[in-house]
């Protein structure tokens, strides 16, 4: 992805909330538009946020989990 085109998603997400919530958005609400927007454009980008700011994963073996149903396996 570009710069335009990240943009252009981070624009959309905004809009979309704008048009969902009247006044506050949840950071929740945020947190899965992103997700579902990163998951679309960009599985591997979607991991290091999942691990890092949205999911908060206790231990190694549950951010393998994830991984693995992103990629369709499972042990």
């Amino acid at each position: 992805m570009d710069d335009d085109e990240i943009l252009e998603v981070g624009s959309n997400l905004v809009k979309e909330l704008e048009e969902e919530y009247e006044k506050e958005v949840p950071s929740i609400a945020i947190g899965r538009k992103i997700m579902d927007k990163l998951e679309r454009l960009d599985e591997v980008a979607l991991c290091p946020f999942s691990a890092s700011v949205y999911r908060r994963y206790r231990d190694v073996n549950q951010f393998l989990s994830e991984v693995e149903s992103l990629i369709g396996r499972e042990d």
